[in-house]
C-alpha cells in the first residue's frame, strides 16, 4: 500500500508540474501586456518599459518560470500585479464560497444520482429507466449558466423561497448560508447528476447480470438488499472514478455559476484576473484548482482498497 501511495504521490506531483508550465506558457506567449494595462492609454513606451522591468516582465520566460516555481514550492504564490496582495491571501479570501459550492453540489449529485442510477438498472427498459435517462441526458446537455437562469428564475424571483444573488459567509449561521448557496449548487449539480447517474445505471446493468446476483435472488433475498447490499458495492470503482473526474466538472461551472448568482468565490476572482491580465492570481489560482482535484483523485485512488480487496494485491 505504501508503494501505491508513493506512486500516487509521484504522479499527481508531476500533473501539478505539467499543469503549472501548461498555464504560465499559454498566460505569457497569449496577446495582451499588464504593464501596458497598468501603466493606462496615456503611457508613453518609456513608462511601459519601466513597469515591465518593474514586473520582471522583461526577463526571459525560462527564468520567470523557475523563479515562479521556485517561491511556489515554498508557498509564495507571487503577489497581484494590480492589487499588489500576496495571491495566497486572496485565495484563501475568496476559498470558502467555492468550496462550500463544490462540497453542496457534490453531496447533491451523489445523493440523487446514484439512487436514480440503481433505480434505472432495476428495471431496464422501463417508463422508469427511459424517464430517467432521458432527464439525465437533458441535463448533461443543457448548459450550466443556462439551468442557473432557469432555477433563480423560478424559485428566487417567481417562488421567492431563496435569494436570487449573493453569499452568506458559514459564520453568519447554517440557514442563511445554505439559502445562499443552495440554488447555485442545485444548478451546477445537473450535468454531475446525469454523468454519475449514466455511469451508476450502466454499472449496475453488468453487475446484475451476475451469477452471483442469480444466486442471491435464489436464496430469496429482497430486491432491496440485491440492489444496494450485493450489487452497489461491486459498482464503486467505476462510480467513484466517475464522481473524482466529475470535480473538473464542478470547477469549470463553478466560474460560470459564481458569476450568474454573484457568489464571490474563486470564479470570479479568475474571471477578473483574466480580464485584466493578472497573470499571478491567475497562475495561482489554476494551480489550486489542480492541486484540489489531484489530492481528491488521490484520495479516491487510496478508497479503491477499501471497495475491492483485491486493489490492495
Amino acid at each position: 500500500m505504501a508503494l501505491v501511495l508513493a506512486r500516487r504521490l509521484g504522479s499527481g506531483a508531476v500533473v501539478a508540474l505539467m499543469v503549472a508550465l501548461t498555464v504560465f506558457a499559454l498566460l505569457h506567449l497569449s496577446p495582451g501586456d499588464p504593464a501596458a494595462v497598468l501603466a493606462g492609454d496615456n503611457a508613453t513606451a518609456a513608462d511601459i518599459a519601466r513597469i515591465r522591468t518593474n514586473l520582471g516582465l522583461d526577463r526571459p520566460l525560462h527564468v520567470q518560470f523557475a523563479a515562479w516555481l521556485g517561491a511556489v514550492l515554498q508557498g509564495d504564490f507571487g503577489n497581484s500585479l494590480f492589487s499588489g496582495q500576496p495571491v495566497a491571501a486572496l485565495i484563501a479570501e475568496r476559498m470558502q464560497p467555492t468550496l462550500s459550492l463544490m462540497v453542496l453540489t457534490t453531496a447533491i449529485a451523489v445523493a440523487v444520482a446514484i439512487p436514480a442510477g440503481v433505480l434505472a438498472a432495476w428495471r431496464p427498459g422501463s417508463i422508469l429507466e427511459r424517464s430517467i435517462a432521458a432527464i439525465s441526458l437533458t441535463g448533461f446537455s443543457v448548459p450550466v449558466f443556462v439551468v442557473g437562469y432557469c432555477v433563480a428564475f423560478v424559485f428566487a424571483l417567481k417562488l421567492r423561497w431563496l435569494p436570487v444573488q449573493g453569499y452568506a459567509p458559514l459564520e453568519n449561521g447554517a440557514g442563511p448560508w445554505l439559502a445562499s448557496i443552495l440554488l447555485p449548487s442545485l444548478a451546477l449539480s445537473t450535468s454531475y447528476i446525469a454523468l454519475i447517474a449514466r455511469t451508476t445505471r450502466a454499472a449496475m446493468i453488468e453487475v446484475l447480470a451476475q451469477d452471483y446476483i442469480k444466486t442471491a435472488r435464489a436464496k430469496g433475498c429482497s430486491d432491496l438488499s440485491i440492489l444496494f447490499v450485493h450489487a452497489l458495492r461491486n459498482c464503486a470503482l467505476p462510480v467513484s472514478t466517475v464522481i473524482g473526474m466529475g470535480i473538473a466538472l464542478l470547477i469549470g461551472g463553478a466560474v460560470a455559476t459564481e458569476s450568474v448568482f454573484a457568489i464571490p468565490g474563486l470564479g470570479r476572482l479568475l474571471i477578473d484576473a483574466i480580464l485584466r491580465g493578472d497573470y499571478p492570481v491567475i497562475q495561482g489560482i489554476v494551480l489550486f484548482f489542480s492541486f484540489v482535484y489531484v489530492a481528491i483523485n488521490l484520495c479516491l485512488d487510496l478508497l479503491y482498497g477499501v471497495f475491492d480487496p483485491r486493489v490492495r494485491l
